[in-house]
């Protein structure tokens, strides 16, 4: 990342920038099933119905545990039953929040994989990413709530605020591949601006045009660009991040 970049967009975006790129509640909610007792008043002349003759009522199923201390992704947890999660947007596309309450008897372990998707169910906030992995430590019946690094994957378009709460989560392994490449090669920079690399990155992986990198310059870059300005930056990072990508599995 170019330092005068870096500078304008740390500068600018707790204000503006950072709201979009600084420092992962989708609500994805298991609902238990209901059932339901509904009595039917029968005829005068018909007779009444015998215990024998009453439907049974389905005893609830109960749900299947984890052994003690194993670990086990969030998606696939959730797609077994083990637990409900919750998860909403930051205001910016560096963090989303999720609240993972357990459901077994069990002492058990979730995993948030990187390269985790997030996908809307609407609107025209960006999908997500998970940019690093996380693992979250349940007990019984308990409910964690914790902040998650993710990145975005459409330049275009807002990140999610905390009202963005309907989500669908897959992993998807190229990004897993990708991201795991991107965040070696970001260890050659300062703590403070890989999250940038990471993003930036992930953009032109994307298929960003020069078109929405200048658009995305002139519209959040503090001190402001002009147009001639934004264009050098924005070939700048192109010709960049080209390099950068070329170096990792491709999404």
């Amino acid at each position: 990342m170019s330092t005068t970049l870096g500078k304008r967009l740390r500068s600018g975006r707790r204000t503006r920038t950072q709201r979009h790129l600084g420092t992962f509640l989708v609500a994805v909610m298991c609902l238990p099933v209901a059932i339901s007792s509904v009595a039917c008043k029968g005829n005068a002349d018909r007779p009444a119905m015998t215990p024998d003759a009453a439907v049974a009522v389905a005893a609830p199923v109960a749900v299947a545990a984890p052994a003690d201390g194993q670990v086990l992704g969030l998606v696939e947890a959730q797609s077994l039953g083990y637990v409900d999660y919750a998860w909403a947007g930051t205001g910016d596309n560096a963090t989303m929040t999720v609240e993972i309450t357990n459901k077994t008897e069990r002492d058990w372990h979730a995993t948030i994989e990187m390269g985790t998707k997030l996908q809307p169910e609407g609107g025209s906030v960006q999908a997500m990413a998970v940019t690093h992995e996380l693992e979250v430590h349940l007990e019984p019946h308990d409910s964690q709530s914790v902040e998650v690094h993710v990145a975005c994957l459409e330049i275009s378009k807002d990140p999610p605020s905390e009202s963005d709460t309907n989500w669908q989560l897959s992993v998807d392994p190229r990004l897993t591949a990708f991201l795991g490449c991107v965040n070696n090669l970001a260890q050659g920079y300062p703590e403070s601006e890989r999250p940038y690399f990471i993003q930036y990155s992930l953009w032109e992986a994307r298929g960003a045009t020069r078109q929405e990198w200048l658009d995305f310059l002139v519209h959040y870059s503090d001190p402001p660009l002009s147009q001639s300005e934004a264009a050098q930056e924005a070939d700048d990072s192109i010709r960049r991040y080209d390099d950068v990508i070329a170096q990792c599995p491709r999404i």
